[in-house]
Order: structure tokens, then sequence, then C-alpha cells
């Protein structure tokens, strides 16, 4: 059984929208790192064909096409879309089933936050946590999905957003 997962990701600075690599670590032991050309374990690079499970020891990794892989790791499920945007790739991790023990954590884990939209004029103020801030409304693409569309959105403080500091959620190495 494994005791713990890590996800971690290398921003793409091209883009400024996702990320160039992404590192799924189970364990001490196992590590399979993603890129949006394909996966590799360790220094191995693996060739996989498309809906063709790959299994590293404890980590399935399943390659759809030319824009998704699936990734299982014992009950945790994850799924890497490939995007491209002004002929530039990246990645973008979606949680797609939590395990049974709940016990996961990170900004992948968290739920959406629980507002409440209190005044709108002059400036928006929603209610976050019994704390009223003041926020900017903005558009965003969604990446969560196959083909993104603009969503609407609030810019606030990360300070506000998160159930912890930011630093606690920044890998120091990959």
């Amino acid at each position: 059984m494994i005791s713990e997962v890590y996800v971690n990701g290398e921003l793409d600075s091209v883009t400024n929208g996702g990320f160039s690599r992404i590192f799924i670590h189970a364990g001490s032991d196992q590590h399979v790192e993603v890129d949006p050309d394909g996966f590799r374990q360790g220094r191995t690079t693996i060739q996989q064909a498309a809906n063709y499970p790959v299994t590293t020891e404890r980590i399935t990794v399943l390659r759809h096409q030319y824009n998704e892989f699936d990734i299982a790791v014992e009950d945790l499920r994850l799924v890497i879309l490939v995007h491209e945007k002004d002929g530039n790739r990246f990645l973008w991790a979606v949680l797609r089933q939590r395990p049974f023990a709940n016990n996961i954590k990170g900004i992948l884990a968290l739920k959406p936050a629980d507002y409440e939209e209190v005044e709108s004029s002059p400036s928006t103020k929603l209610k976050i946590k019994d704390r009223e801030i003041i926020v900017i409304s903005s558009t965003a693409d969604d990446y969560s999905i196959i083909n993104p569309v603009p969503m609407r959105c609030w810019l606030t403080s990360s300070h506000y957003a998160l159930e912890k500091p930011l630093n606690d959620y920044i890998a120091p190495q990959l």
C-alpha cells in the first residue's frame, strides 16, 4: 500500500498558463514524469500507444489519443490534459477521483471556495470564511476540460482563498 502520493509540476514559462512537466511520486520509490509528448519512469522514456495502459509497478498510465493522460495510483485518479495555446503545448492536471480515505491535500484537492457576494457597488466584496474582502471580476480559461472555455472568476489574494499559506504548496525541488 502506498502511504503517500505527491504531484508536483514545473510551470511553463512560455505559455504562462500551465505546466511543461508534471511529476507523480508514489511512496519513496515510484516516480513518473509526464510532458506533452509522453511520460517516463526514472530515466526511461516509455513509448506508449494510445488507449493501451502501461503499469510501472504501482502507477498506471493510460494515454488517450494526443491530448489526455489518465493516471491511477491505488484509488486516486488524476487526469493530465494537454492543451495548446499559440502553438505552445502545456499540461493541466485535474483530480477526478479522491482516495476513499479522503486524506488528500494540496491545491488540486481544494474544494471550490464557499463564498457569498455581499456588495457590488462601487467595488465588489465577497464573504469568504466569515471575512469580507474586496475582489475584482475577471475571466479565465477553464483548463480542466478538453476544450477550454472562458469562465467568470473573482481575483483576490491567495491568502483569502487557500486553506494554508501559498508557500505550503510550493515544492522546493522536483
